[in-house]
């Protein structure tokens, strides 16, 4: 059975609810992230251009930002800015999350990474929506 967004999404809603301290909420920031790039990558109908000397994720959130909008015609262009702005708002947070542990991620902020990913996944609902209509 294939892993999908909402999976990465409910993992994160889990491990916040059954906290164990700080782990919990740096779980839960990285899992919030990845349900958004997964999400992100699921509404999209065209396979991303990737660029050199740029890591995987970056490199999407300069496709997103810079040339989505000419392989995604049904996706208004302010829309995809938008998620560009968002994921890389939280990739920001992942990555201190992941590598900077001497800086406290707290449940708090766990709490608007995942907030941040469920405000994702509406938008890239309304660009499903708009898409069929």
């Amino acid at each position: 059975m294939a892993v999908c967004s909402s999976d990465f999404y409910s993992q994160a809603e889990i491990t916040l609810a059954n906290s164990i301290g700080e782990i919990s909420s740096r779980c839960c920031v990285k899992n919030s992230y990845y349900a958004a790039f997964h999400k992100v990558n699921e509404t999209l109908t065209c396979e991303p251009a990737k660029y050199c000397g740029t890591g995987v994720h970056q490199s999407f959130i300069e496709y997103l930002t810079n040339e989505a909008f000419r392989h995604e015609p049904s996706i208004e262009k302010n829309k995809l800015r938008r998620l560009a702005v968002m994921l890389k708002q939280m990739r920001n947070s992942r990555a201190q999350a992941d590598y900077i542990l001497d800086d406290t991620v707290s449940e708090s902020d766990a709490n608007l990474q995942l907030a941040m990913s469920k405000r994702l996944f509406a938008l890239c609902d309304e660009i499903e929506a708009a898409k069929v209509a």
